[in-house]
């Protein structure tokens, strides 16, 4: 089978990123990528289409020329707090047999959502389908059938407007968007294993995104505003630094353990402003990260909690999950296990993927993920669990029903 090239734009949240990738039956060789800052975003959200229109410009013409070959396709990822998660539950399909009465039964699972009465003025942007594995013979089937649930993800019309504008001023025709948390949960699984009992957190610079997966199923979706750029502010703040250098301390030097630093600890660093300390106390400066590390964990406990969701070992086999830029910080997975109580462990994109050496870090997590979900769909013609594929054309007559309804 012949390679496809394909495109992926990451509207982060404060960042965009593209990457050009080949995919065939074979698998998916990365052939590019790049990302870049932008004032056009906030929180993952576009407020200014045009300052972000030419951030996409830049990135896209970057990959584009690095991988010296141009897409037929590009796809592009919306995530951040904007974008919300609807579940339908109880969804009956046909295994085999009548495709449009499969067809039927998804649309109606999708109709029944909340999504329209919780979201009046949201655009559906993406879905993911979580079949059970075991299929069986009911009463109203004369042939087996599928059970399970549907997530389904939306935005408001303004941000999902925006993005496309910006997207169109660019150049770069987006042909499908994917929810970014399901990029996120795509980036960090691996071809053999799948989450099914874990909390994965994604602590991006404006926006932490929670994914939690029980039996399989992704059963909540949430985000909040404590991030990494919270934790630079604070370091602006109590420790008289320029933004700019107060990043690079918590990148190059940045420890939520204090207990692992000597208390007279400091390091000498050239500053950028006549105003700013040069003479920084290392355990002071680790203090003041760890505080607000917890923070964010607290909160992400709290979310959590507040869904109802019981956080114990005999839930959450595999515990938690960290990626993002956030994740890098050392000794947060151990403050991480400290609030939540179970295991915590750092997740970099595990996927048998042909790529130059680096590109599997977690800053590219959530464009991985994009890309393996692309893959799946434009080749493969799955959307839904590993155990359950839908074809191609089937993916696509869905596909085909959302762009015209919506």
């Amino acid at each position: 089978m012949s390679e496809h090239i394909f495109g992926v734009i990451d509207i982060g949240t404060s960042k965009i990123g593209a990457a050009i990738f080949g995919a065939s039956r074979k698998g998916i060789n990365i052939k590019s990528i790049c990302a870049k800052e932008t004032d056009g975003i906030v929180q993952g959200a576009v407020i200014e289409p045009e300052k972000t229109a030419a951030t996409i410009k830049v990135v896209m013409k970057n990959a584009i020329e690095m991988a010296d070959i141009m897409p037929e396709k590009v796809f592009g990822i919306l995530g951040g707090s904007g974008v919300k998660s609807f579940v339908s539950k109880g969804v009956r399909v046909r295994k085999e047999g009548n495709r449009a009465k499969m067809v039927d039964a998804i649309f109606k699972a999708i109709g029944s959502s909340e999504i329209f009465s919780m979201m009046p003025d949201g655009k559906l942007i993406d879905f993911k389908f979580f079949f059970e594995n075991d299929s069986k013979a009911d009463n109203d089937f004369s042939e087996q059938i599928y059970e399970g649930d549907i997530i389904a993800f939306a935005a408001s019309i303004s941000s999902v407007d925006n993005a496309q504008a910006a997207f169109n001023m660019a150049g770069v025709y987006a042909d499908e968007l994917i929810a970014g948390q399901l990029a996120i949960s795509e980036g960090v699984s691996s071809e053999d294993r799948h989450w099914e009992n874990a909390i994965i957190i994604d602590i991006g610079a404006d926006v932490t995104d929670i994914l939690v997966y029980i039996d399989g199923k992704l059963v909540l979706t949430e985000a909040h505003h404590l991030a990494g750029n919270i934790i630079t502010q604070d370091l602006v703040y109590m420790l008289r630094l320029s933004k700019a250098t107060a990043e690079g301390l918590k990148r190059n030097f940045g420890n939520a353990l204090p207990e692992e630093i000597i208390e007279h600890a400091s390091i000498l660093i050239p500053t950028t402003e006549d105003w700013e300390s040069d003479t920084i106390n290392l355990k002071f400066a680790s203090k003041v990260i760890a505080a607000r590390v917890e923070e964010i964990f607290e909160l992400c406990k709290k979310i959590i909690l507040t869904n109802k969701i019981e956080i114990s070992k005999n839930v959450f086999t595999q515990g938690v999950i960290l990626t993002g830029g956030g994740a890098l910080l050392h000794g947060v997975d151990v403050v991480a296990s400290r609030v939540f109580g179970l295991p915590a462990r750092l997740a970099e994109p595990q996927i048998a993927i042909r790529a130059p050496k680096g590109f599997r870090r977690h800053q590219f997590a959530t464009l991985v993920g994009g890309m393996l979900l692309a893959y799946k769909r434009e080749i493969l013609g799955i959307d839904c669990d590993e155990n359950d594929s839908l074809n191609a054309s089937f993916w696509e007559s869905l596909r085909q029903w959302i762009y015209e309804r919506w």
